[in-house]
């Protein structure tokens, strides 16, 4: 597990780690579609992480993330997304919204 932070001078209300957590996302596509799927956050804080997932979320959106091994839930707003799926699957950047604590605060 590593830390990162930003290169550029920009500041992070908390650092950001480099772990890989199974989460399930639901919420809703950018189909319109409900979206119920096992997805990856990849690079996690205690304010978001970044996501990988076969679905495309629209920015804006909220989801919800349960932690696979711990079954923390969590709500979720979606960020940024990509505009195609990289590697197979879709990057999105997600906000923990307020009053919630992080999934991974225990992993």
């Amino acid at each position: 597990m590593a830390i990162t932070e930003p290169q550029t001078g920009e500041r992070r209300r908390s650092a950001r780690l480099l772990q890989k957590v199974a989460v399930r996302v639901a919420g809703q596509g950018a189909n319109g579609q409900a979206v119920n799927e096992t997805g990856e956050a990849v690079v996690i804080s205690a304010h978001g992480a970044l996501l990988k997932g076969n679905a495309e979320l629209r920015s804006g959106s909220e989801v919800e993330l349960e932690n696979a091994e711990t079954r923390q839930r969590a709500r979720f707003r979606v960020i940024w997304a990509t505009e195609k799926p990289l590697e197979g699957k879709w990057d999105m950047g997600v906000e923990l919204q307020p009053g919630q604590a992080a999934p991974w605060a225990s992993s």
